[in-house]
């Protein structure tokens, strides 16, 4: 039989997004683990706690992820996945300077040239 991929069997998985020839899986411990079509997988820390929501551009290699930080529970962040671990802009709350009612984030997108994210 075909067994899990020891880097990615004990994943305790809370969203999960492809493109460009990844998979990233983010979990209930704030990491992200990506996985190219070889299984070859890296990770790296993105929030202090869990991450809620991945969406992953087709034309650029950039994936944006909503998560739980000390600051706020929808801490929105984009990342450089041809440096994996690297911000590509200051991490920001995703409620910060909006007078509206919070809620818990349960769907995220991106154009592709990041003008807008909703």
């Amino acid at each position: 039989g075909v067994s899990p991929h020891p880097d990615l069997q004990n994943l305790n998985v809370s969203a999960v997004s492809s493109g460009r020839g990844l998979t990233a899986f983010g979990d209930t411990s704030g990491r992200i683990t990506l996985a190219d079509r070889k299984f070859s997988v890296r990770a790296f820390p993105a929030y202090q706690g869990s991450v809620t929501l991945l969406h992953s551009l087709q034309q650029h290699s950039v994936l944006i992820s909503v998560g739980s930080d000390t600051r706020s529970d929808a801490v929105l962040k984009a990342w450089d996945l041809t440096d994996p671990g690297q911000a590509l802009c200051p991490a920001r709350s995703v409620y910060e300077g909006l007078g509206i009612q919070r809620e818990a984030a349960t769907c995220l997108t991106a154009s592709e040239d990041l003008n807008m994210v909703a």
